[in-house]
C-alpha cells in the first residue's frame, strides 16, 4: 500500500511538471512572435544623412533623410528625430551633450513616406550632434542606433 503511495504521488507530480514546462514554453513562444512582428513592421525603411549648401551661413547644413515607402503596414506608423548637441567632437557618438536633447515630430508622415528634416548649426548651437529615430507603432516605440554627424 505505502510502495502504491509513493509512485502516485511520483506520477502525479512529474505530471505537473510536464504543465509548468509546457505552459513555460507557450508563454515564451508568444512573447517571441510578438517581438518579431514589431521588428517586422518597420523593416525596409532607410535612413540617409548628406551635408548641403546653407543659403544663410557658410557652414553647411545636415540633410537627415527617410524612406518609408517599402514597408509594410506604414500606415500604422508615426517617426520621431530626436537629436543631441555634443561637445567634444572627436569623440563622435561619446561626445559629451551639449544641451537638452531636441525632439522633431514629423508632421504629415502618413502622407509622404519618403522626406527629410533639415537641421541648421546655429539651431543647434554645436558644431557636431547625434541623433536617431523613433518609430511608433500602434503598440510598441523602437529606436535606430544613434548616428553622428557635424557640421565641420
Amino acid at each position: 500500500m505505502m510502495r502504491k503511495l509513493h509512485l502516485t504521488l511520483f506520477k502525479n507530480k512529474k505530471t505537473q511538471n510536464r504543465k509548468h514546462f509546457i505552459f513555460l514554453f507557450l508563454i515564451l513562444l508568444c512573447s517571441n512572435s510578438r517581438a518579431q512582428n514589431t521588428t517586422n513592421l518597420a523593416e525596409g525603411h532607410t535612413f540617409n544623412t548628406k551635408t548641403i549648401s546653407s543659403d544663410n551661413s557658410q557652414i553647411p547644413d545636415i540633410l537627415i533623410s527617410w524612406d518609408f515607402t517599402q514597408v509594410n503596414k506604414k500606415e500604422q506608423l508615426s517617426l520621431t528625430i530626436e537629436v543631441q548637441p555634443l561637445n567634444a567632437c572627436w569623440n563622435k557618438l561619446n561626445g559629451s551633450n551639449r544641451s537638452e536633447k531636441i525632439t522633431r515630430n514629423i508632421k504629415g508622415f502618413s502622407e509622404n513616406y519618403k522626406s527629410n528634416l533639415t537641421l541648421g548649426f546655429s539651431e543647434l548651437n554645436s558644431k557636431c550632434f547625434k541623433w536617431r529615430a523613433k518609430i511608433d507603432t500602434n503598440s510598441e516605440t523602437n529606436y535606430t542606433e544613434w548616428q553622428f554627424s557635424s557640421f565641420l
